[in-house]
């Protein structure tokens, strides 16, 4: 009997529970994201993504309609990993420098552009066809609730809208991390992103009716 290794390995694919042939495939595609090596070229990002996993090109379609379909898949993971520290924080009862981990947020938003150097803008600044995200995976919510948390700690002071005050950090954020992505000079905008996001949650109100 002739051993035909190439359908056992179909076998084998075929027979992958379907949740991790899916998991296969985003990690595969988060891999071919992060290199370089494609550049701003015309490829066949399917194509791509399949032979980084080892899979074949009808597998992807069975679980992705299209390329941008799994562009938004891969983002909506991205966030909630970028997302998490804060999540733990709040999660907890622990005292915790709630301007510190602002400031450490704004500083993986950067590690995470330079992680796809190349592919940045395509992930998350251009629209997606039927985008919806909502605040709670944009970060808005999140860094909402920080801010409502630093300020029942006593650490904060001169809030008094937390919503539009993290929806301005967040445009902060990205435009700090596509900043530093353009020109370098890492420590000099991370670091002035600090003193004015102090200057703003430790200011007293000047319309505040209560001294904290």
């Amino acid at each position: 009997m002739v051993f035909d290794s190439k359908n056992a390995v179909a076998e084998r694919r075929m027979r992958l529970p379907a949740d991790t042939r899916r998991e296969q495939l985003i990690a595969a595609a988060i891999r071919v994201l992060r290199s370089d090596v494609h550049g701003d070229k015309q490829i066949n990002w399917v194509a791509a993504v399949v032979s980084e996993a080892g899979a074949a090109k009808g597998t992807f379609y069975r679980y992705f309609p299209s390329w941008e379909s799994m562009l938004g898949v891969v983002r909506s993971r991205l966030l909630d990993d970028f997302h998490a520290p804060l999540r733990a924080a709040l999660a907890d009862d622990n005292p915790h420098d709630w301007l510190k981990l602002i400031v450490e947020q704004c500083e993986r938003l950067v590690d995470d552009a330079f992680a796809y150097p190349v592919h940045h803008r395509m992930l998350f600044h251009y629209p997606l066809p039927g985008d919806s995200m909502d605040p709670e995976e944009m970060g808005t919510s999140i860094l909402s609730r920080v801010l409502r948390a630093g300020t029942d700690a006593g650490e904060f002071h001169g809030i008094t809208d937390c919503e539009a005050t993290a929806t301005l950090l967040l445009g902060g954020m990205h435009t700090v991390a596509d900043t530093v992505l353009s020109r370098g000079e890492r420590s000099r905008w991370v670091g002035e992103f600090a003193r004015q996001v102090e200057s703003i949650v430790r200011e007293t109100p000047v319309n505040s009716a209560v001294a904290r």
